[in-house]
């Protein structure tokens, strides 16, 4: 399977840091990266257990199963080879490795406890400023690998967290007060934060050649 990521897609891939916002610019790639970085995680961490996270379902399925890019999409070559399968009906994508996929949406804040027994290896909340501090938080407090054996390529890096969102909503100040206002270096937090290494990228249109290259007029929209 072939993936081809631009140069932020690629930093924030193999950057150090185990919880990172990637924030900033619509249009700069970030859903894509979510998507991506999924499957390449899944297939170099065999029994990889990756969570997405969208507040409502509707936005699940219309931003990861459908269109340009999608999951159906990206998958292909693995699902024609019967290495991997989408079952829309439980919202999973298992790999034949025994990574797994899991495509979740978290409406309202009771939800979290819908998590409580999951064992995530990798979270990605997409939009997260959708998602208050605390459910944010509670996420997070579920990162864990168990007996998991991490290739050395991602040693040190996981569990690993991500987060990708545009400014504003209900988390807006909750992820520029423990993120965007320490810039872009990676930082040990204390303890009572999840004593993780947390970073903030910025997100740019520029990032994201392949959506001005297709719609040039983008921006001005």
């Amino acid at each position: 399977i072939e993936i081809k990521l631009h140069p932020k897609q690629s930093y924030a891939l193999n950057s150090p840091c185990t919880e990172a916002l990637w924030g900033g610019s619509a249009g700069g790639g970030k859903s894509f990266f979510i998507r991506a970085s999924a499957v390449i995680y899944s297939v170099e961490i065999p029994g990889l257990q990756t969570y997405i996270f969208r507040r409502k379902y509707k936005d699940l399925i219309r931003n990861h199963l459908q269109g340009s890019g999608s999951f159906n999409e990206l998958l292909k070559p693995l699902i024609d080879q019967k290495l991997c399968k989408i079952n829309t009906s439980d919202m999973v994508i298992d790999f034949a490795n025994g990574s797994r996929i899991n495509l979740c949406h978290m409406q309202h804040e009771h939800n979290i406890y819908d998590y409580q027994g999951a064992e995530i290896g990798y979270l990605a909340t997409d939009e997260s400023t959708t998602f208050s501090g605390e459910m944010y938080t509670f996420l997070r407090s579920r990162l864990r690998l168990g007996g998991l054996k991490i290739p050395d390529k991602y040693q040190e890096m996981f569990p690993r967290a991500i987060g990708c969102t545009n400014p504003g909503n209900i988390g807006h100040n909750f992820f520029k007060e423990n993120f965007v206002d320490y810039g872009d270096v990676i930082w040990r937090t204390p303890d009572m934060q999840g004593g993780m290494l947390r970073q903030f990228i910025s997100a740019k249109l520029e990032d994201n050649p392949t959506l001005t290259e297709s719609d040039p007029h983008y921006a001005a929209k």
